[in-house]
């Protein structure tokens, strides 16, 4: 559902942000690229760290998963609801960052779950569904 609606998303944001907000193509991209580099970077790291989403929920896998999607989920929403610019960016950087701390449990749940000998044969049918639905339907 993440690369569903992710890559949907990402695909009309341009859109939304020029008839929304009357910017130009040149400082569409620069804002873009400041909030999904910064974003992107913060939320690999933090993820990296474990501390986000490990620490509140230790033991339950599925809690890690779930707290992740719950902030990336209202934020993405309250960014096309956001009166100004700015706030649409900001809410649009902290839904970046948690799409990117979730990764990390996802991968991790993965690899919990599935036979040593599986493990990358499951990371490649997930990227397989995730390009199929994500990049196909997604859109």
């Amino acid at each position: 559902m993440t690369y569903l609606f992710g890559y949907g998303l990402s695909l009309w944001q341009p859109t939304f942000f020029i008839r929304s907000y009357g910017l130009k193509t040149g400082e569409l991209g620069t804002w873009l690229t400041l909030v999904f580099g910064l974003g992107s970077f913060l939320g690999t790291y933090w993820a990296a760290n474990g501390r986000p989403v490990a620490r509140p929920a230790r033991s339950v896998d599925s809690s890690r998963l779930s707290r992740s999607s719950i902030v990336v989920w209202s934020d993405s929403a309250a960014t096309y609801l956001s009166p100004n610019k700015y706030c649409a960016f900001a809410l649009l950087g902290i839904s970046t960052v948690g799409i990117n701390i979730g990764t990390a449990p996802l991968y991790a749940l993965i690899q919990t779950l599935v036979a040593e000998r599986m493990r990358a044969v499951s990371v490649a049918i997930i990227y397989l569904f995730a390009n199929l639905i994500g990049m196909g339907v997604g859109p």
